[in-house]
């Protein structure tokens, strides 16, 4: 696995090996080492109904990225993080201040248990899981079917690292890590690419399209986009040089 980097020759070789030791352990978890069945998905969280169980420290630290993203929260607690309180006064949140019970789950789409009592938290996963409901859980080796992972978002980039629960410490170690290390102008490429997909689905028929699709796939955009000099391009600039390259390309 090759990363590309501005850095120096010395800093990109740090990197490769920083990322072979990372490949080599994650290994561990899809070969047989630890069984794991997680797939990474993307969860559209505009209105999704979320009941957030405790309203602790590590409840404030996952509400933000619920509430940012359009999610109907409500949260169940006897006591209320002052970080939260925001959130409760503006009416982004509803809070219920008691404790936890099992009807709490009605009509809810994802739960994240985040009391400071393991078996409350696992007691939380259990009761979602058998009504069928996404459900996470802070304690370290309680049950859960979903897993939340350190992200970051430039436009339409998305990276995501998850340590499955293993080394929640380390997950934004390796993100900023990744940041750091990969070409700043991929989100505008993707942007143009995606703009030209949009133009072959106008212009070229069902039939056609595998074959072109094909020879785009071998296109090397990752020299072409460490080749280029893109001098605050346009978007329209951005579409023309990319045409222009994946036209002459022949795969």
């Amino acid at each position: 696995m090759r990363i590309i980097s501005f850095c120096s020759r010395k800093r990109e070789m740090e990197v490769q090996l920083f990322w072979n030791s990372v490949l080599s352990f994650m290994r561990g978890f899809f070969i047989g080492d630890i069984e794991m069945a997680y797939v990474p998905i993307l969860l559209d969280l505009g209105n999704l109904r979320v009941l957030f169980v405790g309203a602790g420290r590590q409840a404030r630290n996952k509400l933000e990225n619920f509430v940012e993203n359009g999610a109907t929260i409500r949260i169940v607690s006897p006591r209320l993080n002052e970080g939260i309180k925001p959130y409760v006064d503006t009416k982004r949140v509803q809070w219920i201040p008691r404790e936890y019970r099992r009807n709490d789950l009605h009509d809810v789409q994802l739960v994240m248990a985040c009391t400071d009592d393991e078996k409350l938290n696992r007691q939380v996963v259990q009761d979602a899981i058998d009504l069928g409901i996404l459900a996470g859980n802070i304690s370290l080796d309680g049950p859960r079917n979903i897993q939340m992972m350190a992200h970051v978002r430039r436009e339409s980039l998305v990276l995501g690292v998850s340590t499955l629960a293993q080394a929640p410490l380390l997950a934004p170690v390796i993100l900023r890590d990744m940041v750091s290390s990969i070409d700043p102008r991929w989100p505008r490429l993707i942007s143009a690419l995606h703009r030209f997909r949009q133009d072959v689905l106008r212009r070229y028929s069902p039939a056609d399209r595998p074959v072109l699709w094909k020879r785009i796939k071998t296109f090397p955009f990752r020299t072409w986009l460490a080749g280029i000099h893109d001098q605050n391009w346009t978007d329209s600039e951005w579409d023309k040089h990319l045409r222009l390259a994946l036209e002459k390309w022949q795969g």
